[in-house]
């Protein structure tokens, strides 16, 4: 599974970091296998880590809330598998809804969570207790 591209929109870690309530970051634009994210303390770094999946968990102790307050959040990935590409989508609101695309296909049309999360699973292999034990601690360390 190769990560192409983030978007997030109204997350907490970013704003405060970067001052900015929305980022977008497209992998593709490096041929490098590896990406380093260097700043201050504070700037957003872990944040960023933090929601470089597909799911809507930070798995990270030091906050409950992660979408500014009174704002609906979002994020898309975009994802390459084999020859397959896949776009996800998160909409952080009073209704959380998910979906997934398969080269372009929607395979999630209600935007139903747990059929998202199954999905994730069936395609990937992946579930939420593969993030929670990478985490290591109140920040993000390697």
């Amino acid at each position: 599974m190769k990560i192409t591209f983030l978007k997030a929109k109204n997350f907490i870690g970013i704003y405060d970091g970067l001052k900015r309530k929305e980022i977008t970051i497209d992998f593709t634009k490096t041929n490098k296998k590896f990406i380093l994210l260097s700043g201050v303390n504070g700037s957003g770094k872990t944040t960023i880590i933090s929601i470089l999946h597909p799911y809507f968990e930070i798995f990270d102790n030091t906050r409950d809330l992660i979408i500014l307050e009174g704002l609906e959040g979002y994020k898309e990935i975009h994802m390459e598998v084999d020859n397959n590409k896949y776009k996800c989508e998160l909409h952080y609101g009073k209704k959380k809804t998910a979906f997934l695309y398969k080269n372009g296909e929607n395979l999630n049309k209600k935007g139903n969570v747990t059929t998202y999360e199954e999905l994730l699973f069936s395609e990937f292999g992946l579930n939420k207790e593969i993030f929670k034990l990478i985490k290591l601690g109140g920040t993000t360390n390697f």
